[in-house]
């Protein structure tokens, strides 16, 4: 009877609920001649800073990944997941407008991974190792 029901439960969960999240890093290396600034965009209308590589340093990006749906995130502070459109760096000061988009969900479904970023032509340009 316990086994009828604990399927009949599981049946009635949302998808999202059963969903396992898994923790991605992805290290961004600045190969550039300034610092490199790199920004999520969590929605249409509101973006964050996840932090600033000086020259020759890198910055580690900490997010979650959910295979199932191909959903990436940042943790938030109440346990879940901020779903994450877009992730982008550019030139410190004019990230947006020298930005390079990083092909997220791609990177995430690799797991840790790390992407060297230097300047072609005035924008930002990286590659995965």
């Amino acid at each position: 009877m316990w086994i009828r029901t604990a399927a009949l439960l599981l049946a009635l969960m949302p998808a999202h609920a059963m969903a396992e999240e898994r923790p991605v890093t992805i290290t961004v290396v600045n190969a550039t001649a300034t610092p490199l600034e790199c920004q999520a965009e969590a929605a249409h209308w509101y973006a964050f800073d996840l932090g600033i590589a000086q020259l020759n340093e890198s910055l580690s990006i900490a997010l979650l990944f959910e295979a199932t749906t191909g959903t990436v995130g940042k943790p938030s502070h109440d346990g879940g997941m901020l779903p994450i459109e877009t992730v982008y760096c550019g030139r410190a000061g004019q990230a947006y407008e020298t930005r390079f988009v990083l092909p997220l969900r791609t990177l995430a479904a690799r797991g840790t991974v790390t992407v060297q970023c230097h300047v072609v032509r005035g924008a930002v340009a990286c590659e995965g190792e």
